[in-house]
C-alpha cells in the first residue's frame, strides 16, 4: 500500500497569492469549503452571530458554493448577520483571500485531508478549526493553529482567543 497524499505547492500557492487587495479595512476572516452538511458552514454563520453578540467587530468571507446555498443564505438572514457574514460565491483563486486574511477559519464536521488547511498553512495565516477525525494529521492544538469542539460557542472562543492576541496570531 503507498499513501499519496494532496498535492500542495507552496512556491505555486504564494505565487498565486500575489494580489490587489481582497478586503476593506478592518479584521478579515475567512472560510472556503462547499455548502454542505460536512464543510458546517452552518456552524460558521452561528459563530459570526455569536461573536457579533460578544461585541467584536470583523467581516467573515467565505468562498464556495453548493447545494445548501439557500439554506446558508436563509440562516445569515435569521440570525442577523448579512453584513458580517459575506458570501463571496466561487473563485478560481482563492489564494489571495487566504493570504489576505487575519484568519482561516475551517469549521467542518468531517474532512478527509483538508487541502484549504494545508493551503492556510502554506500562507502562514493563523487557523482556528474544529476537531473533526483527522484533524490532528494537520494540525497541533496551540503550535500551527488552535482546534476547538464543533460549536458556535468553543470555535467562538478560539477565534474571539485570535482576534484579541495579536502575538498568538
Amino acid at each position: 500500500i503507498v499513501v499519496i497524499e494532496n498535492i500542495t505547492s507552496p512556491t505555486i500557492i504564494r505565487k498565486d497569492a500575489q494580489s490587489e487587495k481582497c478586503y476593506g479595512d478592518g479584521f478579515n476572516i475567512l472560510t472556503v469549503g462547499r455548502f454542505s452538511p460536512p464543510k458546517g458552514i452552518d456552524i460558521a454563520v452561528r459563530t459570526c452571530a455569536e461573536l457579533k453578540k460578544r461585541g467584536n467587530t470583523f467581516k467573515w468571507y467565505h468562498i464556495g458554493m453548493g447545494e445548501l446555498k439557500t439554506e446558508i443564505e436563509s440562516l445569515i438572514k435569521e440570525l442577523r448577520v448579512e453584513e458580517d457574514f459575506i458570501l463571496l460565491g466561487e473563485r478560481s483563486n482563492p489564494y489571495p483571500y487566504i493570504a489576505q486574511c487575519d484568519i482561516y477559519v475551517q469549521p467542518s464536521r468531517y474532512e478527509g485531508k483538508s487541502i484549504a488547511i494545508d493551503e492556510a498553512k502554506c500562507l502562514a495565516r493563523p487557523i482556528v478549526t474544529t476537531n473533526f477525525t483527522t484533524v490532528a494529521d494537520q494540525i497541533q492544538d496551540g503550535v500551527n493553529g488552535l482546534i476547538c469542539q464543533m460549536n458556535e460557542n468553543d470555535l467562538a472562543d478560539k477565534i474571539e482567543k485570535l482576534i484579541n492576541d495579536e502575538n498568538l496570531r
